[in-house]
Order: structure tokens, then C-alpha cells, then sequence
């Protein structure tokens, strides 16, 4: 416990040198309730309840802060809760969630189908399950799994993911309809819930191209929930789409100020290069190593967002990237890991190991540009340009403002197909 709690004081150390005017976040009703809870286990530590009400606080404090030491916090109190009472059903998904939030999602796996087991008509712990075999890339035991949840309790938690299915397999309108009813179900007192379900609706739009829709669902998500660090980075993201560099970096940089993660510095650094600022870049390029290297648990959590980073980012580390994404691969077979590995392959110049790799990441048609700018890039190595067309083609047609650097590559290569005969 000690060790991950110096781990996330790190990082939040890292962030507040880097971005001096940051704000801490205001979750008091919660840490009171933390204050309540612990209180509770001091005078009754064999209190299977008090255990798990005070592990459940810890996994909101997760989900809010980002923060690793709240879930190993939790996951203590459950493996004391299940020594006590093995086959409690909240310990059991509780813990599942924990072992979601630490990639663990083999573990989670067992752990819902444990509580599963226990009591087969709760709902929730078939979305812990659906979650982990979405994950391990395991969609129809998903699918099936979201459908449980939802037939026993319509609710935002059900909707919600099944809207996450239904983006998966292409249905953008469908996954927006089931967010909305998500939304509308969302208890009022948990902004941050719903400031999620406005969020999820606003990447909707962004993958989209809807530009000043995806900005008014940020925005909307902040209002609610005033500190959300994810709907920071959407607005970073929006507005360097739309031209508003200062605007965007002055949003990445409040996102980061909240939580450093791997992936908003990296952003930034990239809208940094874009607007022609490579010194400016390269400091955050910097910090995504630091905080990527910080710990055991920063490398297993960001494993995926690192690899990728350094393979567009660090030609010296490609090969470690190449490795991470291999080593992942092992038990994380879900459709970003296949693109995530093809890059890497890509990157280390195994052309056709990649295009098979590519292939394995479309299987589901999901409508991520990313996906299909891969392909593309990696089609157009091979020389397989009526295919790299196809594939670039459907990038900027779902998405014209998909990434602040790959798009200017995605259209010069597009460019240059027409300029020469097949």
C-alpha cells in the first residue's frame, strides 16, 4: 500500500512543478463518507458490510481521481472481508472492479463470475464481467453479459455499456441513444456519473467529426462536475481540431494538472508540434517517460498507451514497444491491442506481420479512425494502394480532425496515390 501511495504522490508531484496553477478536486460528501467508514471499521474490523461500504468509497476515489493507492486500499479491505465471508457477494464484485481499474481483467473475470455464482439475478456483477471479457477481447461473452445486466435492471450502469457495445460493433446511433437514457437515469447526486455519460456522448460526436457538438457535451461535463480531467482533455482535443491552439493547450494542460496521465501529456506534446513549438513538445514528450517509468503499476496501467507512444515518438524504444504490445497480446486480445501491436510491427518495419495484425483490429468494423489510419499507413507500405486508399479514405471521412499530426500524413499520402497510376 505504501509503495503505490508514493507512486501517485509522485505523480501528482510531477504535475503540480510542471503546471503550478492547479486545483485540487472537490469530493468532499465523498472523503466525508471515507471519514465515516473508516471510523466504522476501527470500532467493528470484522464487519463484512463496513468493509465493503468503506472498499466501494475507495473504487469512487479511484474512478475520480485516478489515483492507484484508493484501489490497493480496497482491494486490502476485501481480501480481509473475504477471509471473513468468502462467498459475500459485494466483496467478490467489488473486487472485480478493483481488478479492473489494475488491468487485471483475467482476474476480474473470476471474481464476477464468483459473484455471479453467489447471486446469479444481481445485475451488477455482469457488467463487471462484461467489462473484463470486452477487454480480453472476448465479445461474445460480452455481448451476452451486457444483456444480462440490462434484462435484470435497466439503469445508467447497464445502458452505458451496452451503448460501449453497440459503438464496438459500428451502431454510433444506437450507443448514442443508450447514453442519453443513461444520462437520464443517472442519480443527480453523482456528478461525476453523469458528467461521464455527457462525456462518452461527446467522444460520440468527436469520432463523429461534429466538432462544436463534441465541445458543448465537454463543456456541459464540466459544468457538472467543475474538476473532471477527462473532459478537459476532450476540449483540448475539440479545440486543436478547431484551430484554437492556446485554447487547447490551456485545456490539456488543466486536464494534466488533475491527473498526469500518459496519454494528455503525449497529446499535448502533439499539438505542440503541430503549431510548430518543438521545445515546448519535446519537455511533455519527457514527462510521459517519467511518469510512464515511474512504477511497476504506471507501466502495466499505461503499458498499451506507452508502447504506442514510442513507436511514434522514441525510434530508439520502438522495439520495447514492439515488446510490450507482444507481451500484452498474451492475454488482452481485444481489437486495440491487435491495432496497438500492428503499429508497433509497423513501426519496427514488419510490414506483413502488421497488415495480418491490422486485420485482426477491423474484424469488428468499429468506426475508430485511428483504426483505419493504421491500416492505411500500413497497406500503403506494402504497396497495396487501391487498399491504403480505401482505408484512408474511410479515416477522414469518419473523422477529418481525427489527430492534430496524422491527418496532414493521412492526406498527403491520399495525395500522392492520385498523382501517380496504380
Amino acid at each position: 500500500m505504501r509503495t503505490t501511495l508514493l507512486i501517485s504522490l509522485a505523480i501528482f508531484f510531477v504535475a503540480s512543478i510542471c503546471y503550478a496553477n492547479r486545483n485540487p478536486i472537490a469530493v468532499k460528501p465523498l472523503d466525508q463518507q471515507i471519514e465515516v467508514y473508516q471510523k466504522n471499521v476501527l470500532l467493528n474490523p470484522k464487519d463484512v458490510s463496513n468493509l465493503n461500504r468503506l472498499s466501494y468509497a475507495f473504487i469512487q476515489k479511484v474512478r475520480q481521481t485516478a489515483d492507484a493507492s484508493f484501489g490497493a486500499n480496497a482491494e486490502q479491505l476485501l481480501n480481509k472481508a473475504l477471509s471473513i465471508d468468502p462467498k459475500n457477494y459485494e466483496s467478490l464484485y467489488y473486487r472485480a472492479l478493483v481488478q479492473m481499474s489494475q488491468h487485471r481483467f483475467v482476474d476480474a473475470k473470476k471474481s464476477a463470475l464468483s459473484a455471479i455464482s453467489v447471486e446469479p439475478s444481481n445485475s451488477d456483477a455482469y457488467g463487471a464481467l462484461g467489462d473484463a471479457t470486452y477487454e480480453l477481447g472476448q465479445y461474445e461473452e460480452c455481448a451476452a453479459a451486457y444483456q444480462k445486466m440490462l434484462d435484470r435492471r435497466p439503469s445508467t450502469a447497464s445502458y452505458s455499456r451496452a451503448a460501449y457495445y453497440r459503438k464496438l460493433v459500428g451502431d454510433i446511433s444506437g450507443a448514442a441513444d443508450l447514453l442519453k437514457r443513461a444520462y437520464e437515469l443517472a442519480d443527480y447526486n453523482d456528478p461525476e456519473n453523469r458528467a461521464w455519460c455527457l462525456f462518452q456522448l461527446g467522444n460520440l460526436a468527436f469520432g463523429a467529426g461534429r466538432l462544436d457538438e463534441a465541445e458543448k457535451l465537454y463543456s456541459m461535463a464540466v459544468e457538472i462536475f467543475p474538476h473532471y480531467y477527462n473532459a478537459f482533455a476532450g476540449l483540448g482535443k475539440v479545440n486543436a481540431a478547431l484551430g484554437k491552439i492556446e485554447d487547447s493547450i490551456s485545456y490539456y494542460k488543466k486536464a494534466i494538472a488533475i491527473v498526469p496521465m500518459p496519454e494528455f501529456v503525449s497529446a499535448l506534446g502533439d499539438v505542440l508540434t503541430a503549431a510548430g513549438r518543438p521545445q515546448e513538445a519535446k519537455r511533455q514528450y519527457d514527462l510521459v517517460e517519467f511518469i510512464g517509468n515511474l512504477s511497476k503499476i504506471n507501466k502495466e496501467i499505461y503499458n498499451r498507451q506507452l508502447a504506442l507512444f514510442y513507436a511514434d515518438h522514441v525510434e530508439q524504444k520502438r522495439g520495447d514497444a514492439l515488446k510490450m504490445t507482444e507481451e500484452e497480446l498474451r492475454f488482452r486480445k481485444d481489437i486495440y491491442g491487435y491495432d496497438a501491436y500492428a503499429w508497433c510491427l509497423y513501426k519496427n518495419g514488419r510490414c506483413s506481420d502488421a497488415a495480418e495484425s491490422v486485420q485482426k483490429a477491423l474484424k469488428m468494423k468499429t468506426p475508430d479512425a485511428m483504426l483505419y489510419f493504421h491500416a492505411g499507413m500500413i497497406s500503403s507500405t506494402l504497396n497495396r494502394n487501391a487498399e491504403a486508399r480505401k482505408y484512408l479514405q474511410k479515416t477522414l471521412e469518419l473523422n477529418p480532425h481525427f489527430h492534430p499530426l496524422f491527418v496532414k500524413t493521412a492526406q498527403e499520402k491520399l495525395h500522392s496515390f492520385s498523382a501517380k497510376p496504380e
